[in-house]
């Protein structure tokens, strides 16, 4: 893939290493590499490390990695869209779609279809995921376009600049109306699937804010402060509010009707762009079953069989 930048005055009299590390954000080891594959360019031409640039000029670099796009299928399939650039390209997810291939979903995914979005025009390349959804989670997905940009794409998600926000369905009112979840999690010991909230667990923490209650549902804003496996789903239990349609941390038999999924949307997630400085907020509309579960329980103010209604 390559990867280019156009000088502007503050550069100008820069020396072209300067700009690989400042501009394009390449490590001692990645300016090493494109040196020994003769994979920088000065508007069009190889050139060194040592050339002083103008105001104008457009520096390029190729990132050659190993070929693993045989491992991903194209695949045909709807892509939602929400932004790219010649860095990233960011997806809405539908539930029941998985992000990359895994275990039994190797064809289908978004990963697949990005693949196919590619090809189409012209361009053989495997985009990386930054950051992965539970399969039936729906929402803001971020694929990175090399192994380059995926490394400072994540390091951009960890400054404390960047905010990742997801909505929930919970069972049941919240008795404070936001707060902070800080229980470790770890893997169940009878498990490949579930986590269990444990003293020895990794440090994990959930805000989370009251968006509206309704009888037997509240919805919910949640901020991942960490990004451990099912964090929100998890806490939200240990809240003692489970999400609708959860049947791995609650009861799923008296919400399929509503939503046969648990009810968990990535709607927002902001950052500092790692090329351009810029901040960067994307979104994501609620899809529809969402939206249906929603109005369900707005219309609906009593409660589901067996449950209570819990109010401050």
């Amino acid at each position: 893939m390559i990867l280019e930048y156009t000088a502007v005055e503050a550069d100008d009299g820069e020396k072209v290493l300067s700009i690989l590390k400042k501009r394009l954000r390449c490590s001692g080891t990645l300016v090493k590499r494109l040196k020994s594959n003769n994979a920088i360019w000065r508007n069009g031409s190889p050139t060194l490390g040592n050339i002083r640039i103008n105001a104008g000029d457009v520096i390029a670099i190729e990132i050659i990695e190993h070929r693993d796009n045989d491992a991903i299928k194209p695949s045909d399939i709807p892509l939602d869209i929400l932004y790219e650039d010649p860095y990233i390209v960011v997806l809405n997810k539908d539930a029941g779609i998985a992000v990359h291939p895994a275990g039994k979903y190797q064809d289908d995914t978004l990963a697949n279809g990005l693949r196919f979005h590619f090809m189409q025009k012209g361009i053989d390349m495997t985009a990386r995921p930054v950051g992965r959804l539970d399969r039936n989670t729906s929402g803001v997905v971020i694929f990175a376009k090399n192994s380059h940009v995926m490394t400072l794409m994540i390091s951009a998600l960890k400054e404390d600049s960047a905010r990742k926000i997801y909505v929930g369905l919970t069972h049941g009112n919240p008795v404070e109306d936001e707060g902070l979840i800080d229980l470790p999690i770890k893997r169940a010991e009878d498990s490949i699937i579930a986590r269990i909230s444990a003293a020895d667990g990794k440090p994990s923490m959930t805000k989370f804010r009251v968006l509206e209650r309704f009888g037997s549902a509240s919805l919910v804003e949640f901020e991942l402060l960490t990004g451990r496996t099912h964090q929100i789903r998890l806490h939200s239990k240990e809240l003692g509010h489970p999400l609708v349609g959860d049947g791995i941390y609650g009861d799923d038999s008296a919400t399929m009707h509503i939503i046969d999924r648990h009810a968990l949307h990535c709607a927002s997630v902001s950052f500092i762009h790692p090329f351009t400085g810029g901040d960067v907020e994307i979104n994501a509309p609620y899809p529809e079953d969402f939206k249906s579960a929603v109005e369900f329980f707005k219309n609906k103010r009593d409660t589901l069989p067996g449950q209570s209604i819990n109010t401050p």
